[in-house]
């Protein structure tokens, strides 16, 4: 008997996603929190809510976002995060969660896509108009 259920994109493509999020998560965490943490690349801030003085990661992130290609790979990797979820909440009733208030669908995968990857583009936008 042949399968008749079909399956979509964001099932399909798991492995191909999931390893793109890991990349992500590696050059995310590479270049930011691995800086922050083990290196002396950023520079010192002192704030008034503050008595000793912090790495400034603000800047770095700020300085970041102006790279239109940081800002492309930033979007991208949330259109692939937004597949990825979209899978998982789509799988909810497959372990048993059949309420609504659990299985959010596809609106919570699209309103984390669209706030998320905002970020970087009103960065970018910001800094290259003003």
């Amino acid at each position: 008997m042949a399968n008749t259920q079909t399956t979509s994109f964001a099932s399909r493509q798991m492995a191909l996603l999931g390893t793109l999020i890991f990349v992500f998560i590696c050059i995310h965490m590479g270049d930011f929190w691995y800086k922050m943490k083990f290196t002396d690349e950023l520079p010192l801030q002192k704030y008034a809510t503050h008595t000793e003085y912090v790495k400034d990661l603000y800047s770095r992130v700020y300085i970041a976002f102006q790279q239109l290609w940081i800002v492309v790979v930033y979007v991208i990797s949330m259109v692939v995060l937004t597949f990825h979820l979209l899978h998982g909440f789509q799988s909810i009733p497959n372990f048993g969660f059949e309420s609504s208030k659990i299985y959010a669908g596809d609106q919570s995968d699209w309103y984390c896509f669209c706030n998320i990857g905002a970020i970087g583009v009103c960065i970018d936008t910001c800094v290259n108009v003003f």
